[in-house]
């Protein structure tokens, strides 16, 4: 049996996608260093939004034996999930997805230097009408938006990870 030209093309679509796809994976950080400066790395006591004293040029020193911290997280621009256009050091902001508790998570790499992006504002919606997306803009300055009852549970997940860790809201 034949294949319709209508089928064709929507197969041909898909293909064209997968390659795009395909591609966007094989992204490389090249000279983008933010989130060896916008992440905290507990295993090598360095606070968030201060610069790694790892970074050598646009590399990490350590990259092969680098920390757990950096080894897990999850740059949504260099697995191809967002387009060209939000190559972290042009947008001003990473996109993380490693959170522990699920949410989307978008750290300004400076403060302030997304907020009032129009690309920033559209995709931080776009997150947040799907799921619960945090947004950094410094060490201790944090929105969280998204749905109300996603944003409900994300929140009771966040009291009983403090309480169990001893932290006392404050």
């Amino acid at each position: 049996m034949a294949i319709s030209a209508r089928n064709q093309r929507r197969l041909d679509k898909k293909e064209i996608r997968r390659e795009v796809i395909a591609d966007r994976s094989t992204r490389r950080c090249g000279e983008c260093t933010a989130c060896c400066t916008v992440l905290g790395v507990e295993e090598l006591e360095k606070p968030a939004y201060t610069p790694c004293s790892q970074i050598c040029g646009a590399g990490c020193q350590v990259y092969k034996n680098r920390p757990t911290t950096c080894r897990t997280y999850s740059c949504a621009w260099k697995i191809g999930a967002l387009p060209d256009e939000f190559f972290p050091p042009r947008a001003g902001f990473i996109v993380d997805t490693t959170n522990e508790l699920g949410a989307i998570t978008v750290r300004e790499i400076e403060p302030g230097s997304a907020s009032n992006s129009f690309g920033a504002k559209r995709l931080v919606n776009a997150l947040a009408a799907q799921s619960v997306t945090v947004v950094v803009r410094g060490e201790h300055d944090r929105t969280i938006l998204g749905p109300v009852e996603k944003v409900k549970a994300f929140m009771k997940q966040v009291d009983k990870r403090m309480k169990q860790q001893g932290v006392v809201p404050g």
